[in-house]
């Protein structure tokens, strides 16, 4: 999520809003990451990152017992450079 957010970074997560639409907090198998969330109209979700070196993910309506959306990212502080 380079130039939204970096490295170092402290992240504040709203665990109550986890309809996705906008940058989540999500595990999928056992790794986290903070995505852009997108729900499409098959069912399916839409991983995305601000930054460009990281393609887009679709994961199918049947895989997404393998995501767990932890909650919405609210707010964020880094470090001025």
């Amino acid at each position: 999520m380079e130039n939204t957010l970096k490295n170092g970074d402290t992240v504040l997560i709203n665990r109550a809003i986890t309809n996705p639409d906008g940058v989540f907090l999500i595990r999928v198998g056992d790794e986290l990451r903070i995505k852009r969330l997108q729900r499409l109209s098959d069912g399916s979700l839409r991983l995305s990152s601000d930054n460009s070196y990281y393609a887009p993910e679709i994961i199918a309506p049947e895989a997404l017992q393998n995501v767990h959306i932890i909650g919405h990212c609210h707010w964020h502080s880094g470090r001025v450079s």
